[in-house]
């Protein structure tokens, strides 16, 4: 009924506001700084809107709040007249004002008070409100470095951002999960959730977001010697397809990370003038002396393995400084989050001396309740009075009523007996119609039946006849066209096979000495695109690998299967492997061993 008399708030203009939040927050918040002055005479329930709405675009345009007071007259007004969406939103912008005050405490209350206000079985449920309110709980879990809880906040905030449609959303809290996973030193758990969440970014078009989730398994791998191999793979489709590089191969100060997983990887080969290279190119002009760790921690290790003392005490010396200098301000984040716990302390006032204050209305409604009893006493007795007269005159009429009723009902039971007669006789006549009916209608349906059938026959004989004709009308125009272009592809092959390249491959595969250089693989390619130019646009569009290309290559020249292993640097069951998945991504079947009659059939090349 409060609901219903107050309104939702919503004035023409703060709707539209509203629409414009998600997308342009700072333009909201503009339209609705010009709106302050006239919302001081609006009703209650449009000003709470407005002050909701405001504090929702503050929070989206990233504007610092300085105050709780207009938050909690939000909270309050909210709490008795809003919909369950209204208090999820108006708890979860009184936990980001906290948030904001340094209180985390505080905030984490108010955000688990947020989420227990949404209606999760309703079909307007605010899932990316619900989404955020535990996304914000999971930060100020990690300032508090209660990670099992930042883990569980994570995995909420990913599950109703999915609810919400919002993809990213969703990846990033399991990105986030990942990293609190490795610092709970729960490694396995960490690469499982970090390789889902580098596949989701690749699935939804997130690349360059999936290549900086790859870092992390950078460095895992490169300490494992196991998976230095996936580690170099890693950093080579990170140098190759990352968009913050320069053109002189440089990243900007917050990605140089990057280095040292490169450095760190050259110091497990033992190259250790690469290592040196990458560890310096960490280095930038105004990076802090904390940040500078990960870059003398590497030139240390490369100087003690190459056994040179003064390079060793300096970098000794070095390393320890900035190490001191990183633990130094972790202390001082460790305080200023200390800080923020002894800030609960005034919140515990507060609330109690908020809980002495509803003492006293307890008391009040106590003594306004007994008077209100008293009332309803005296007001049961006058009622009883005034009942017990209203019973006698009803008795009266219930009387006379019961006699009336009792004639009608005689009245009725005649009426009835004279209808059910002639009801009977009306569907005894009718049944008769009915069973005529019948006979003539199975009848008529058997005659259609019979005549369709016929017909049907006669038509699937003559679909059969124009069937045959078609295949032999097909059948003669294939092998008209294979007469026709028989003599061009003879002369296609015959050229193919002319080619000096193609001669120099011939002769490595009877004499394997060697594997084939880069340049005799370009050559090769542009020999084959020469002559068989469908073969590379369809290698091309099925995105096949470099190692598959050289295959079909080597299998249209029909080169051995023992000699394309050696002329490639593979074994031979690596050969067979990249032979079945081609087969399978051009021609759809399963298996190597036709992989050399599909390409000679489809692409037409004879006395290879």
């Amino acid at each position: 009924m409060l609901i219903g008399c107050a309104g939702d708030g919503y004035t023409p203009a703060l709707r539209t506001a509203d629409s414009l939040m998600n997308d342009s927050p700072s333009v909201a918040l503009a339209m609705l700084d010009s709106l302050k002055g006239e919302a001081q005479g609006w009703s209650k329930a449009q000003r709470m809107r407005y002050h909701l709405l405001t504090m929702k675009a503050q929070n989206k345009a990233y504007v610092d709040f300085t105050s709780d007071s207009l938050a909690k007259d939000v909270v309050e007004y909210y709490d008795n007249h809003g919909t369950a969406n209204d208090r999820l939103l108006a708890h979860y912008l009184l936990g980001c004002v906290y948030r904001d005050l340094g209180e985390s405490p505080h905030a984490v209350d108010c955000f688990l008070d947020a989420a227990a206000c949404a209606d999760t079985t309703a079909r307007d449920c605010d899932y990316y409100t619900l989404s955020s309110v535990f996304s914000q709980m999971a930060d100020q879990y990690r300032m508090q470095l209660l990670l099992s809880y930042e883990i569980d906040a994570r995995w909420k905030a990913s599950h109703f951002a999915a609810l919400a449609k919002d993809t990213l959303h969703m990846i990033y809290n399991m990105d986030l999960a990942s990293g609190a996973y490795i610092l709970l030193n729960k490694v396995d758990s960490g690469e499982i959730v970090k390789k889902q969440v580098i596949d989701l970014y690749n699935k939804y078009g997130y690349m360059q977001k999936a290549l900086q989730a790859s870092t992390v398994l950078m460095y895992l791998y490169v300490d494992i010697p196991e998976k230095l191999s996936i580690a170099k793979e890693l950093i080579d489709k990170y140098e190759t397809e990352y968009s913050l590089f320069d053109k002189e191969g440089n990243l900007p100060p917050t990605k140089r990370q990057f280095f040292y997983y490169k450095g760190r990887y050259y110091d497990q080969m033992n190259q250790l003038d690469s290592a040196e290279y990458y560890y310096r190119k960490i280095y930038h002009p105004k990076m802090f002396h904390s940040t500078k760790d990960a870059m003398y921690r590497g030139l240390l290790n490369v100087f003690q393995k190459r056994h040179i003392p003064d390079s060793i005490a300096k970098y000794a010396q070095l390393f320890c400084e900035a190490n001191d200098s990183s633990i130094a301000k972790k202390d001082q984040e460790l305080t200023a989050k200390m800080a923020s716990s002894y800030r609960y302390n005034r919140y515990q006032k507060e609330s109690s001396e908020r809980a002495k204050q509803v003492y006293g209305i307890r008391i009040i409604l106590i003594l306004v309740s007994i008077l209100f009893v008293l009332i309803v006493v005296f007001s049961v007795a006058i009622g009883r009075r005034f009942i017990k007269r209203q019973r006698e005159k009803e008795s009266i009429q219930k009387r006379i009523h019961e006699q009336d009723q009792e004639r009608l009902r005689r009245i009725h039971l005649e009426k009835e007996e004279e209808l059910r007669q002639t009801h009977h006789q009306e569907l005894e006549q009718l049944e008769k119609d009915y069973q005529q009916r019948q006979t003539e209608l199975r009848k008529e349906h058997e005659r259609n039946h019979k005549t369709l059938i016929e017909k049907h026959h006669q038509e699937q004989e003559d679909w059969l006849q124009y069937q045959k004709q078609k295949e032999q009308e097909v059948d003669s125009l294939k092998e008209e066209i294979a007469h026709l272009r028989l003599p061009e592809n003879v002369a296609n092959s015959e050229a193919l096979m002319d080619a000096p390249i193609v001669k120099t491959i011939i002769e490595l595969a009877n004499k394997p000495v060697r594997p084939i250089t880069k340049d005799e693989w370009r050559q090769l390619g542009k020999t084959i695109g020469k002559y068989c130019p469908q073969l590379i646009d369809d290698l091309n569009q099925q995105n096949t690998s470099k190692d598959m290309i050289k295959v079909c290559f080597l299998t249209v020249l029909n080169v051995r299967h023992n000699e394309q292993a050696a002329l490639m640097d593979l074994n031979k069951q690596d050969v067979t492997n990249i032979k079945t998945s081609l087969n399978r991504k051009i021609f759809g079947e399963k298996t190597s061993r036709t992989i050399y009659q599909n390409l000679l059939n489809r692409y037409h090349i004879y006395s290879l």
